[in-house]
């Protein structure tokens, strides 16, 4: 992966996609954007155990408009990795 950068931040939930069949999530932490597709993941119902108000740490690429794109993620509890069957329209543009 190029150029992976890596964030803790206070997790504070994510906004999701105005259609329910888009998998895609956006988190906002202070002057930064993140952006994942849950369908990215092994196993995307995990997303539900993420805890509010705790540190979330994010493994992250920088996307061209400044936002970053979210590969993986852990609360300390849980972890989120990608699908090693990750289909192309999973993928940031």
């Amino acid at each position: 992966m190029k150029s992976v950068r890596y964030f803790t931040l206070n997790y504070t939930g994510f906004t999701t996609a105005a259609c329910e069949k888009q998998g895609y999530l956006r988190l906002i932490a202070g002057e930064h954007v993140f952006y994942t597709d849950k369908r990215y993941f092994n196993d995307p119902a995990l997303f539900d155990r993420l805890t509010i108000n705790q540190p979330l740490h994010l493994g992250v690429r920088r996307l061209d408009n400044g936002c970053y794109w979210i590969h993986w993620l852990s609360d300390g509890e849980t972890l989120l990795e990608p699908s090693q069957r990750v289909t192309r329209w999973a993928r940031p543009l």
